[in-house]
C-alpha cells in the first residue's frame, strides 16, 4: 500500500489524502505474449451468482399480444382487480353516453 499526501515541512505536518492498492503478478514471456492484459479479472457476476430476471417479452404481432397480455394479466394476483377495472370503465362508458344524451332526451319528451 502507498500513501499519497503532502507535508509541509514549516509546521511539521503530514496530511494523508489517498492510497493507492496495487497487486504485481510475475508471469512467464508465453503467458504475457498471450495475455497482454495480464491475469485479468474474474466476470462479474460470478460471487454471489445472480439469476437473470424473468422478463415478459413486449415485441409480439397483432392477436398474440393481446392473447399474451390477457393470459399475464389472469395469472397476475391482481386479476380481481383488473376484471372491476374493466367492469367500471364499461359502466362508465355506458353512463357517460346516457348523461350525454339525457338532456336532448327531455327536451324532445317535453316539447312533444
Amino acid at each position: 500500500v502507498q500513501t499519497c499526501g503532502s507535508s509541509d515541512l514549516s509546521s511539521g505536518i503530514n496530511a494523508e489524502y489517498g492510497s493507492i492498492y496495487m497487486e504485481l503478478e510475475v508471469m512467464s514471456k508465453e503467458q504475457a505474449e498471450k495475455r497482454p492484459a495480464g491475469f485479468g479479472r474474474h466476470p462479474p457476476n460470478t460471487n454471489p451468482t445472480i439469476p437473470e430476471p424473468i422478463r415478459v417479452t413486449t415485441e409480439f404481432g397483432g392477436l398474440e399480444a393481446k392473447v399474451r397480455t390477457v393470459k399475464f394479466i389472469w395469472k397476475s394476483p391482481n386479476r380481481l382487480k383488473f376484471i372491476l377495472a374493466i367492469i367500471l370503465q364499461v359502466f362508465g362508458l355506458i353512463f357517460g353516453a346516457l348523461m350525454f344524451n339525457a338532456p336532448s332526451a327531455v327536451l324532445s319528451s317535453v316539447t312533444g
